[in-house]
């Protein structure tokens, strides 16, 4: 396998949004790895001026926008691991949820896409209770 060359940038950027993420595609195709990796995690952040918890918010929001619900799920544990709190995101998804119209739709699920599944890595299910009775518009 050819080795790739990560700018310490990425690399530390990587990390922090997913600790000990080992990518499959990295064995497949390590150049595009490799370009996408420096370009995402060093040179986009690198020219922005948001803290990595504003920047993982617009994320999450552009994903539900863009009805990425796999890319949603894997940015949902990002956002914990920089430390961003469930409410935060459940407000995430109520704001876009009333701009976009209901999450079930947007989905195409059948049952609310907010629920302890998505938290399980960072919660226990008593956490869960915690955050509030609020349903999701729509859902």
């Amino acid at each position: 396998m050819k080795k790739i060359s990560l700018t310490e940038n990425a690399l530390e950027n990587h990390g922090e949004l997913f600790p000990n993420h080992e990518s499959k595609l990295q064995e497949t195709d390590p150049e595009f790895i490799e370009i996408f990796d420096n370009w995402a995690f060093d040179e986009v952040i690198r020219q922005s001026k948001l803290d990595v918890r504003t920047r993982v918010l617009m994320i999450l929001g552009s994903t539900i926008a863009s009805q990425a619900l796999g890319e949603f799920r894997i940015m949902v544990g990002a956002a914990l691991n920089v430390g961003l709190t469930p409410v935060e995101i459940k407000e995430v998804i109520r704001a876009r949820s009333t701009r976009l119209g209901s999450l079930t739709r947007l989905f195409r699920l059948g049952t609310q896409p907010v629920s302890p599944k998505l938290f399980s890595s960072h919660l226990e299910a008593s956490d869960w209770k915690s955050i509030g009775s609020r349903s999701c518009p729509g859902c």
